[in-house]
């Protein structure tokens, strides 16, 4: 039978790309106030970065229903198709308890991946079970496919502030204090369902050159992309010096959506690669 990639929109992927690989999104639930919307399907990222700078009170997000799993996983198991199904990591986010819950009625024609990681690094995930799947490879060999990538998945970012990480709880209070206070330019580093501050610089050219020598220490790189929260000008310098390390590779540059906006906050910039095996 052939098999169907299912992500979340946490994971970024730019929609033409998904079209592309028959890649389904399921949209993450952004909360502002009593409003619930769906990610990229209500809620564009462009209106979406427009009503946080305007917004007293920080936006929230939360997995997407189970239902939301299940008719997806109904509609693909319906036409004859196996699914993997590639999320956040789990410490990161409720998504993919969510996706669990659903997939327990199908019997095992559903697979979950745990990428154990966010955004662009979710979508290297996915992007490599599509290609598996696109190849005819079987359910289970996609799986392996998509488990191969997960140690190997990196996403670094520069926040221009730490007020909505730590808001949204993604660093510590101490943290998010130092950052104000000095008022640097936090690394952080999402590795293994964690998240870490691993620099502080006082300037974003200077944390950008940081970013870019992190990268290059990592090691070998298969795939690269860059990512930017609503910051075009400063994502396409990276994308070019990214491009210059990296001349053999196809670089994309990303705005990230609602669901990792609400808590990167505007003007952050970040890269997502796949080292080599």
């Amino acid at each position: 039978m052939p098999v169907r990639i299912v992500t979340d929109s946490a994971a970024d992927l730019p929609p033409a790309v998904a079209a592309n690989l028959d890649i389904t999104v399921v949209p993450v639930i952004v909360q502002f106030g009593e409003e619930s919307l769906r990610d990229r399907v209500d809620l564009t990222s462009a209106d979406f970065y427009r009503r946080l700078a305007a917004s007293d009170a920080l936006p929230k997000t939360a997995a997407p229903p189970p239902g939301f799993f299940t008719a997806e996983y109904q509609r693909l198991t319906q036409a004859g198709d196996d699914v993997v199904s590639v999320h956040v990591g789990a410490g990161l986010s409720g998504i993919l308890n969510s996706a669990r819950v659903a997939a327990a009625d199908f019997g095992g024609r559903v697979q979950l991946v745990d990428s154990t990681n966010l955004s662009l690094a979710v979508g290297w995930v996915a992007i490599e079970a599509a290609r598996a799947a696109q190849r005819g490879a079987s359910l289970a060999e996609v799986v392996a496919a998509a488990e191969s990538c997960v140690p190997r998945v990196r996403l670094w970012s520069v926040l221009d502030t730490l007020e909505y990480a730590y808001k949204g709880g993604r660093v510590s209070a101490p943290a998010a204090w130092l950052g104000s206070l000095l008022h640097v330019k936090p690394i952080l580093d999402f590795r293994d369902s964690a998240v870490k501050v691993t620099d502080r610089i006082r300037s974003m050219r200077g944390a950008v050159n940081r970013l870019l020598d992190i990268v290059q220490a990592a090691g070998p790189v298969q795939e690269i992309g860059v990512l930017h929260a609503t910051a075009p000008e400063l994502g396409a310098e990276v994308q070019r010096r990214v491009h210059a390390l990296y001349p053999d590779l196809d670089v994309s540059l990303v705005e990230t959506g609602p669901a990792v906006g609400v808590h990167c906050g505007p003007g952050a910039v970040g890269i997502a690669a796949l080292l080599a095996p």
